[in-house]
C-alpha cells in the first residue's frame, strides 16, 4: 500500500514529536535523580545533626531521675515486703508508654529477656494511650499488687526514640558516656549477662542490693547498630561507633554458634551478610586511622643531633599521639580470641592496617635520616683520611646511633598506640621500612672502600672497629624492641653484613698493601724527593697501633702459620725470624712492610743516574728512620731497626762515594810526549781541569736534587764530611802545584771549601 505524500509527512512529524518528548522526559528524569541525590544528602546531614542534638539533650531529661526513683521503690518493696504507690516520676514514665524500671538484673533475668519483656510491655501500653491520664493511673494502682514479681522491668524510651523507626543508641545515661579504656575493649565485645539467684524475700534476711545499671540496656539494637555502622566512623563519636560494632560482633558470634551446633536455616546467609557489614565497618575505621596518622605526622627530626639528645618520651616523639590512641586501641581490642568468628574476619584487616601505619612511620624516619646519609655520601674517604676518627666514619656511626634512638622512641609510641603483640608488630615493620636508608648508605661506603682499598685501609679499619664495638649494644636494644618476630631478625642482625664484609676487606688489605708497595712508582721523571710510597707506608704503620688488638686478631686469623700476609713468598722481605723475637705479630708485619719498602726504594734508585740515586736513597732512608723513631707506639722491632740502619749507612756511603770520585781526579798521572821527559806539568794541568769540571757538574746536580731541606741534621753531617774530604784533598794538590803551575789553579783552597759548603747550605 502506497502512502500519499501528505500522510508520509505526517508520520515523520509524529516521529519527531515522539523523539522530542522522549528527550524532554530524559531531561526531567535526570533532574529528578539529581534532586533525589541532593535531598538524600540533606536528609543524611539532618539525621547526623539530630543524632548529635539527641545525644546532647539526653543528659537534660528525666530518664536518670526516673531510674533512681524506680530503684528506690524496688528497694522499699524488698525491705518492707509491700509495693509502694507509684511516684509522679513513675506516672510520667508510664504515661509515655513504658515501665520506669530499666534495671535488667533485679529478678535474675538476662538483658535479652529484659528487652523482650520491654517490647511486650510497650505493645500492651499502646492500647492504653487512648485512655485519660486519671484512668491510666487508677488502673496502675489497682493492678500493682497483682503483677508477677518475676516480670522484668520495661526500659524507658525517650520522646525522640519513640519518634524514630530505629531507636537511638546514643541517648545514654551519664555513667555510660565515658570512653572505655583500651583494656576493657576486649571484654566488651560480647553482651553482659547479669544473673542473680532466685530468692524468697519472706524467708531470707533482707539485704541492701547493689543497684548498678546494666550496660547492655544502653547498647543499640542490631538494627540500630547497622544504621550507625553504615554511616561510617566519626572521630567525635568513636564510642558510639565501636559500641555498635560490638553489638554486631556479639550477634555474629551468637549466630555462628547456632550454625556450628547444626541449627541451620538462614543462619549461614546471615553470618555471611553480618560478616560483610562488620568487615566494612571495621575497614572504614581503619581508613580513618590511616588518615589521622598521615595528617598528624610531625616534621622530620634532625638526625645529626638526635644521637646526642636524651631519650624521648612517646608524647614528645609523637605530639599528636593522643589523637589516634582512642581509635587505634579500639581497633586492636575488637580482634579478640573470645570472638573467633569476628577475629577471622578482622585479623587480616588489622594486619594490613599495621603494615600501612608502619610504612607511613618508617618512611618518616627514613626521610629524617636521609639528610645525614647524604652528607655521608658527599664526604670523600681518600687522601686526607689518614688515621682514626675520620669524618666519614663519624657520620656513619652517628647515623647508626640516631637510628637506635629513633627505634627506642618508636617502640614507646607503638606500645601506647597498639598495646600487646600488635604494638610489637607495628614497631618491627616500622623499623624494617626505616632500615633501608642504613642499608643503602653502608653499601655505598663499602663499595667506595673496595674501589681503592689501599688508600682507604685506615678508614676501613676505623669503621670496622667502631661497628664491631657498637654491635653488642645495638643487638641487645633491638632484641628487646622487636622480640622474637621473624621480621625482626633482619633488624637485629643489620650490622652483621657490613661487619663481615669489612672483615674480609681487612684480611685482604694486609697482603695487598705489600703488593702495592712493591709496584713501580707512578712518579714520572727523576727526583730525589721522598717517595709517595714512603709517605703512605709510614702513615699506615703509624696509625696501625691504634687498632692494635683488632689488627693482631686479624693477622693471627691464619691459624698457627705466621706471615700469612706474604701469601707463600719464599724470600722474606725482612731479616726478622718470628713474632716472638720481634715483639709481636704486629711488629713482625711492620718489619716485613718496611723491608718491602726498602726493596722498592732500591729498585727505584737503580733507574736513576748518580748522584741522584744516592741522594734519593739517603733522603728516603733518613726520613724513614726519623719517622719511625717518633712513633707513639713501639712497633719497630730490633730486626727492623738494624735493617733500616744498615740501609742508611749504605746509602750514605754511596753519596760520599760520588764526592770521592771528585777527589780522585786530583791524582791523574799524565804520559810524557818525549821519552824521559817530566810529566808533572801535564798531570797538574789535566788533574786541575778534570777537578773543576767535575766540581761544576756536582754543584749543579746537587743543587737540582738536594738533600732534604727538612732534615737539617742530615745536611749538616753530610756537609761536614764532604767538605772535609774535598778540602783536604784539594789543599794537598794546591800545595804541591802552587808556585810552579799557578796558571792551572783557578781557585784557592778556601774558595773551594766555600763552594762545597754552599752546595749543602
Amino acid at each position: 500500500m502506497t502512502l500519499a505524500p501528505h500522510e508520509s509527512g505526517l508520520s515523520r512529524s509524529f516521529a519527531v514529536e515522539d523523539n522530542t518528548d522522549l528527550a524532554l522526559l530524559d531531561q526531567h528524569l535526570l533532574k529528578t535523580n539529581t534532586l533525589t541525590k541532593h535531598m538524600t544528602t540533606i536528609l543524611h546531614q539532618l539525621d547526623t545533626r539530630l543524632s548529635r542534638l539527641d545525644k546532647s539533650i539526653g543528659k537534660l531529661g528525666i530518664r536518670e531521675i526516673t531510674r533512681q526513683s524506680s530503684n528506690l521503690d524496688a528497694a522499699l518493696e524488698i525491705l518492707t515486703g509491700t509495693r509502694p504507690a507509684p511516684t509522679a516520676l513513675s506516672h510520667k514514665a508510664s504515661y509515655g508508654g513504658s515501665s520506669v524500671n530499666s534495671h535488667a538484673g533485679v529478678n535474675g533475668t538476662s538483658s535479652r529477656a529484659t528487652s523482650k519483656a520491654g517490647s511486650r510491655a510497650a505493645s500492651s501500653s499502646g492500647h492504653q494511650r487512648g485512655l485519660s491520664s486519671s484512668h491510666t493511673f487508677g488502673n496502675l494502682a489497682a493492678e500493682a499488687p497483682a503483677k508477677d514479681p518475676t516480670t522484668p522491668p520495661v526500659p524507658s524510651i525517650s520522646v525522640m526514640e519513640r519518634g524514630r523507626a530505629v531507636p537511638r543508641p546514643d541517648v545514654v545515661p551519664r555513667w555510660a558516656t565515658e570512653t572505655p579504656t583500651p583494656s576493657s575493649t576486649n571484654s566488651s565485645t560480647t553482651r553482659t549477662r547479669v544473673t542473680t539467684p532466685q530468692t524468697n524475700t519472706a524467708a531470707t534476711t533482707p539485704q541492701q542490693p547493689a543497684w548498678t545499671p546494666n550496660a547492655a540496656s544502653d547498647l543499640p539494637s542490631p538494627g540500630g547498630a547497622r544504621a550507625i555502622v553504615s554511616r561510617g566512623p566519626d572521630i567525635m563519636s568513636i564510642g558510639e561507633y565501636f559500641g555498635a560494632l560490638e553489638v554486631l560482633i556479639a550477634d555474629l558470634e551468637h549466630m555462628n554458634q547456632g550454625l556450628a551446633e547444626g541449627r541451620g536455616g538462614t543462619r549461614e546467609q546471615g553470618v555471611a551478610e553480618l560478616s560483610g557489614v562488620i568487615e566494612h565497618g571495621y575497614g572504614s575505621a581503619v581508613q580513618l586511622l590511616l588518615k589521622l596518622v598521615r595528617d598528624t605526622l610531625p616534621r622530620p627530626f634532625d638526625a645529626a643531633t638526635l644521637a646526642d639528645s636524651p631519650p624521648s618520651s612517646a608524647q614528645a616523639w609523637y605530639p599528636q599521639l593522643t589523637t589516634i590512641i582512642p581509635l587505634s586501641t579500639r581497633l586492636v581490642g575488637l580482634v579478640n580470641p573470645n570472638t573467633p568468628k569476628a577475629m577471622d574476619v578482622l585479623q587480616p584487616i588489622l594486619n594490613n592496617c599495621i603494615s600501612d601505619i608502619a610504612s607511613i612511620r618508617g618512611d618518616w624516619i627514613r626521610r629524617s635520616l636521609s639528610s645525614l646519609a647524604a652528607r655521608t655520601d658527599e664526604v670523600n674517604g681518600g687522601g686526607s683520611w689518614e688515621g682514626r676518627g675520620g669524618e666519614k666514619v663519624k657520620l656513619v656511626m652517628r647515623l647508626w646511633e640516631s637510628f637506635l634512638v629513633a627505634a627506642d622512641a618508636e617502640a614507646s609510641v607503638a606500645q601506647h598506640a597498639m598495646p600487646g603483640d600488635a604494638g610489637q608488630a607495628l614497631v618491627t615493620f616500622t623499623l624494617v621500612h626505616a632500615l633501608t636508608v642504613l642499608t643503602s648508605t653502608m653499601n655505598q661506603v663499602v663499595a667506595q672502600i673496595k674501589r681503592s682499598l689501599s688508600a682507604q685501609t685506615l678508614v676501613m679499619l676505623d669503621l670496622f672497629s667502631c661497628l664491631a664495638s657498637f654491635q653488642p649494644r645495638y643487638e641487645n636494644k633491638m632484641a628487646s624492641i622487636v622480640g622474637q618476630l621473624p621480621e625482626g631478625r633482619d633488624i637485629v642482625g643489620a650490622p652483621n653484613a657490613p661487619i663481615q664484609t669489612l672483615r674480609g676487606l681487612a684480611l685482604r688489605s694486609f697482603p695487598e698493601r705489600l703488593v702495592d708497595i712493591r709496584a713501580p712508582s707512578r712518579n714520572s721523571g727523576m727526583s730525589a724527593a721522598i717517595d709517595d710510597t714512603t709517605h703512605s707506608t709510614l702513615a699506615f704503620l703509624e696509625a696501625l697501633p691504634s687498632f692494635g688488638p683488632l689488627v693482631e686478631g686479624l693477622l693471627r686469623s691464619g691459624g698457627s702459620h705466621e706471615r700469612t700476609w706474604l701469601m707463600g713468598m719464599k724470600d722474606h722481605p725482612s731479616p726478622a725470624r718470628n713474632a716472638a723475637e720481634e715483639g709481636g705479630t704486629l711488629n713482625l708485619y711492620a718489619a716485613d712492610t718496611l723491608g718491602t719498602l726498602l726493596i722498592h726504594l732500591d729498585q727505584q734508585a737503580k733507574t736513576m743516574r748518580r748522584p741522584i740515586s744516592s741522594t734519593y736513597l739517603l733522603n728516603n732512608l733518613s726520613y724513614i728512620r726519623n719517622t719511625t723513631s717518633s712513633f707513639n707506639a713501639d712497633i719497630i722491632g730490633p730486626a727492623a731497626e738494624d735493617m733500616m740502619n744498615r740501609h742508611f749507612r749504605e746509602a750514605k756511603s754511596q753519596y760520599i762515594g760520588d764526592w770521592q770520585a771528585l777527589v780522585q781526579t786530583l791524582s791523574i798521572q799524565a804520559q810524557s810526549r818525549f821519552p824521559g821527559g817530566s810529566t808533572d806539568k801535564q798531570s797538574a794541568k789535566e788533574s786541575a781541569a778534570a777537578f773543576f769540571e767535575k766540581l761544576v757538574d756536582l754543584e749543579y746536580t746537587c743543587r737540582q736534587h738536594p738533600l732534604s731541606r727538612q732534615d737539617i741534621d742530615l745536611r749538616d753531617r753530610v756537609s761536614a764530611e764532604v767538605t772535609e774530604l774535598v778540602s783536604s784533598a784539594y789543599q794537598a794538590f794546591w800545595t804541591k802545584a802552587h808556585g810552579k803551575y799557578d796558571k792551572y789553579l783557578k781557585y784557592s783552597p778556601e774558595e773551594i771549601q766555600r763552594r762545597v759548603q754552599a752546595v749543602f747550605r
